[in-house]
């Protein structure tokens, strides 16, 4: 007996349907030959694959290699190729990391996303490396630092928006035309806002936080103010509020109407509250409702619509950097 093939099967079925419909019609049966095959899975042959997309964090803190389109059961080959600033942490599927190797190999199931978390290297920042400060969404923190960074677009606040006009404030170009925005539209619903601080450069920051050691001590002066190279206000796009003329700076700021204003408004001009309530810990610093620093009115926007306090919103967004070298031209 011969071989049967493939061929010989599909001719031996055509022939038995178009049997079975000569016998239908002749009984007054109706059936389509064609939807006959196709039920009986012949007529055609489908492949079975899947779709593996492979991509990096948010962060960018690295590429991949990998991913694309498989056979069930077939083996997937990806890698992570963390940049010289970041370590890998891992493959995180459906919100688990499912590996920690930066090759990952597995058995294609389904179709799946899958994603190479990427995390700052603490470790390499502030030594040679460091946060560019020119950018607006740049990390500062007490695990980041933007060394003696000084910005060259400084342009000088108007003398109204002061808490002490006698006295003279900076901020970068953008944040201080956003800066005058609001507080002529806050100014309209009778509401003013005071600033009582703005940018303050490496050697100033250097004698606030020296000044807060001697009278808190290190600890709570770590607690109340930035090391140099760790503050915000260096960027040139910080701001304090006060509630009044004499500028102080109190936790009650919250209560007031230029408080609450803030709390509400202040993204839609670019400007974040960067020390929130109850995440202290996440900041290590105390609750300042009156710091905001400019972001961009775009960021902010995603900021306020984040819920997350700005350091963890920044650290989801690639960063910058800059080499010791490098400082002399900024």
């Amino acid at each position: 007996m011969g071989k049967i093939t493939r061929e010989k099967v599909v001719l031996l079925t055509v022939v038995l349907v178009l049997v079975i419909s000569s016998i239908f019609i002749r009984y007054k049966l109706a059936i389509n030959p064609v939807n006959l095959l196709q039920g009986l899975n012949i007529w055609e042959t489908q492949e079975k694959v899947v779709d593996i997309e492979v991509n990096p964090s948010q962060n960018l803190g690295g590429t991949v290699d990998g991913g694309g389109r498989y056979e069930i059961g077939e083996e997937v080959t990806i890698v992570a190729n963390p940049h010289s600033n970041y370590n890998f942490v891992g493959w995180e599927e459906n919100g688990e990391i499912v590996s920690q190797r930066e090759e990952y190999k597995f058995y294609c199931e389904q179709d799946t996303y899958i994603q190479a978390v990427f995390k700052l290297d603490y470790d390499k920042i502030g030594d040679s490396v460091f946060i560019d400060g020119s950018y607006l969404l740049a990390l500062v923190t007490k695990d980041t630092n933007i060394g003696n960074y000084h910005p060259d677009d400084l342009v000088e606040l108007p003398k109204h928006v002061l808490a002490r006009p006698q006295w003279s404030y900076f901020l970068r170009q953008e944040a201080a035309e956003q800066l005058e925005k609001m507080w002529t539209d806050a100014k309209a619903q009778n509401i003013t806002l005071y600033v009582a601080s703005a940018f303050r450069s490496y050697e100033t920051q250097q004698q606030v936080f020296g000044e807060n050691v001697v009278k808190y001590g290190e600890k709570i002066a770590n607690q109340r103010s930035a090391r140099p190279g760790e503050s915000e206000h260096q960027l040139g796009t910080a701001v304090d509020f006060s509630e009044d003329s004499e500028g102080r700076l109190v936790q009650s700021f919250e209560d007031t109407q230029a408080g609450k204003w803030l709390k509400d408004n202040a993204y839609k001009y670019g400007f974040a509250m960067s020390y929130p309530e109850g995440y202290e810990d996440v900041t290590g610093y105390i609750y300042e409702p009156w710091h905001y620093r400019y972001i961009g009115v775009d960021s902010a926007k995603q900021w306020y619509n984040s819920n997350k306090p700005l350091s963890e919103f920044l650290k989801q967004h690639p960063q910058r950097f800059v080499r010791n070298n490098e400082r002399a031209s900024n």
